[in-house]
């Protein structure tokens, strides 16, 4: 395996990594290679978006999932959530798996 992050400034992150795996075991063997992606910028330490994607080989699966973090104010956040995932039996033959969009929204409630 092998990771590279990158910080090209206060705001900014990147994390890439890829890993492969050659495993055997008394059932059979096999061989995955996970390629991920890491991104993520923050406007503030109360506001930030974070991405995330990854592309299994063996799974033949690319996955995504976009956050979107806001701390209104302490112990109170808003939360949007974004995950989709492909199936990828080729590069240009990628067909919608799944979908889903998430909204989470808490407030603290004080005396």
């Amino acid at each position: 395996s092998a990771t590279l992050r990158w910080r090209p400034g206060p705001h900014w992150r990147s994390e890439t990594s890829l890993e492969h795996d050659e495993v055997e075991l008394p059932s059979g063997a096999f061989t995955a290679t996970v390629l991920r992606e890491r991104l993520g910028f923050a406007w503030s330490p109360a506001m930030r978006l974070d991405a995330f994607v990854q592309y299994n080989d063996l799974a033949e699966l690319w996955g995504m999932n976009v956050r979107f973090n806001w701390i209104y104010r302490p112990g109170a956040d808003l939360f949007v959530v974004w995950n989709q995932t492909w199936d990828a039996p080729g590069v240009s033959e990628l067909r919608h798996r799944d979908r889903q969009l998430i909204v989470k929204f808490t407030y603290l409630y004080q005396r």
